[in-house]
């Protein structure tokens, strides 16, 4: 019973640290996303204002 309840343990904290570095990558891949369109419209503005249309 002690080795069940200690094994359990152990994958309950092994789920939590996969979810964790799930959370982790999801929020780094939307702070890329958002560095990469910042950068984008910026490289956008600064093309219109050297070539104004």
């Amino acid at each position: 019973l002690k080795i069940h309840a200690s094994l359990a343990s152990v994958h309950a904290r092994n789920m939590c640290l996969k979810k964790n570095v799930l959370a982790d990558v999801h929020l780094h891949v939307r702070t890329n996303k958002c560095y990469i369109l910042r950068q984008i419209s910026l490289k956008k503005n600064l093309y219109e204002s050297i070539f104004p249309n």
